[in-house]
């Protein structure tokens, strides 16, 4: 005679709710996310996700380390990482406007994407002064201007300023390089830039 079989009440509710409502539990989609991190992928963690994975009504997922993916379609690519130790941005690069106290002839250039990058400007030819003299336009805006702007100075001529180079005329498509030291004709000046757009609390 075979012995009965027993019955985990809360693996048979986990099976009917899937099945009545078309989702799998938080912990399964914990479980899965937790296996495909330990599977040997060392620059990082995409995992895909079908809104059947998620109750009824809900369109973003948010995790605790502060990454986020959205499910308002079929299938919702959430990428975590690069696990590298260290911070990566990736993306188009902004556009530029030198204004009037950069000087007639001056130059500029621009490396990175809307995230970092640097910002070059050689001064030159007649008007320089102080005030805004660059303007980076992103390539893509922002929600709104509540972002913050670090400048770093990578040049010689950067650090030597004696007062400060900071951002200003932000908005959510642009901000303003301005500074209250003259720049010189002729001279590279390179600053880093990193912006970090503070979203509202959810």
């Amino acid at each position: 005679m075979r012995p009965p079989r027993i019955i985990d009440p809360t693996m048979e509710t986990e099976k009917h709710t899937r099945e009545a409502l078309g989702y799998e539990p938080q912990r399964e989609l914990s479980r899965r996310i937790d296996q495909t991190g330990r599977g040997g992928n060392p620059t990082g963690l995409s995992v895909q996700v079908s809104d059947r994975m998620l109750a009824p009504g809900i369109e973003r997922l948010v995790f605790a380390n502060g990454f986020s993916g959205t499910a308002d379609d079929d299938v919702a690519t959430i990428t975590l990482g690069p696990f590298t130790g260290r911070i990566e941005t990736a993306g188009p690069k902004p556009g530029y406007t030198l204004l009037a106290p950069a000087g007639t002839t001056a130059t500029a250039s621009i490396t990175g994407n809307d995230i970092s990058g640097q910002i070059e400007v050689v001064p030159g030819g007649t008007g320089i002064a102080t005030g805004s003299f660059i303007t980076i336009t992103f390539f893509t805006p922002y929600p709104s201007a509540t972002f913050d702007v670090q400048i770093t100075p990578n040049s010689s001529a950067a650090r030597s300023l004696t007062t400060g180079i900071g951002p200003t005329s932000r908005s959510s498509t642009s901000f303003n390089l301005d500074t209250r030291t003259a720049l010189t004709s002729g001279s590279t000046y390179q600053w880093g830039y990193l912006v970090i757009y503070r979203r509202a609390n959810v």
